[in-house]
């Protein structure tokens, strides 16, 4: 008599998986004819590779070497860096702006007032801003003073008594000032030969 017997097998899939493909940045600027890199964060298991694909190569080229992305533009322009890596996808955006070889503003320092009356200053170099391009403005303490920015000229309002540094950047380049705010209500009042009246100085 035959005899039969039945058992369960179990095939495993032993291919290595990641969760989720995450870089140490979202987005990358350069200048034209210059190279940066952005790096993958995920753990990349052995024997393995990422993979990547630029949608504007008129742009910017990429390569991938371990975790590390090299990125080099290659004229104005924005386009995105798409990585894949074991069935998962990231984006890098790159930002190819024009070369700024010099940056420079009217002043390295400004004294303001918390009065409501604006400090103004202007970037001199270059004298007219790269076409589709213009400058961003960041203050270290916003609590102490302000600042805008519109084309060349820069507008500063005191807030509160205090010193900040602002820094001015366009494209590659970027310079800063000394922002220092003097508080009206502490400025000591000097009587002059005209009783009825009073000019404030520190």
């Amino acid at each position: 008599m035959d005899k039969s017997t039945t058992f369960t097998v179990t095939v495993k899939d032993s291919r290595p998986t990641i969760d989720s493909l995450t870089l140490d940045k979202t987005s990358l600027t350069l200048p034209v004819g210059t190279t940066s890199t952005a790096k993958i964060t995920t753990p990349i298991p052995n024997g393995n590779n990422a993979v990547i694909k630029v949608d504007d190569m008129n742009t910017a080229i990429a390569n991938v070497d371990g975790s590390t992305i090299y990125v080099a533009g290659l004229k104005e322009g924005t386009t995105n860096v798409t990585v894949t890596l074991l069935g998962k996808t990231t984006t890098l955006t790159v930002n190819v702006v024009p070369v700024v070889s010099n940056l420079t503003l009217s002043q390295n320092t400004l004294e303001v007032k918390n009065d409501g009356v604006l400090g103004t200053l202007s970037i001199n170099s270059p004298a007219s801003l790269p076409i589709g391009h213009k400058p961003t403005i960041v203050a270290d303490d916003p609590t102490i003073a302000i600042a805008q920015v519109s084309g060349t000229s820069i507008v500063v309002a005191g807030i509160k008594e205090g010193t900040t540094k602002v820094t001015v950047t366009l494209a590659n380049a970027s310079a800063t000032f000394v922002v220092t705010v003097v508080d009206i209500n502490k400025l000591k009042p000097t009587p002059t030969n005209d009783l009825n009246s009073i000019i404030y100085n520190k």
